[in-house]
């Protein structure tokens, strides 16, 4: 749980003092001893991005999140279908 980690916090990175590399090294680690193959530690984010919109944040809100700094950066990520939209819109 990411709870403890955040609370109390306003800013920040949520694993300071942790290399990007060593999560990764780690993630690929624990998906081989469950037998998950072809995912990285990366995806992850893009699914997020995905999701947040999905919820209903707008661009800054995701972008805040995500820690992209440009739309054309964040749009890379995102995977916003048609039904999405309609669903948002009812």
């Amino acid at each position: 749980m990411l709870e403890p980690l955040i609370e109390g916090r306003t800013e920040g990175a949520v694993f300071e003092n942790t290399r990007a590399a060593s999560v990764s090294t780690a993630f690929t680690r624990a998906c081989a001893v469950v037998g998950i193959k072809n995912l990285r530690f990366h995806d992850l984010r893009h699914r997020a991005t995905a999701e947040f919109f999905r919820m209903g944040l707008d661009i800054p809100r995701v972008a805040l999140l995500t820690g992209h700094k440009t739309w054309a950066m964040l749009r890379r990520y995102t995977d916003v279908k048609p039904e999405d939209v309609f669903a948002a819109l009812k």
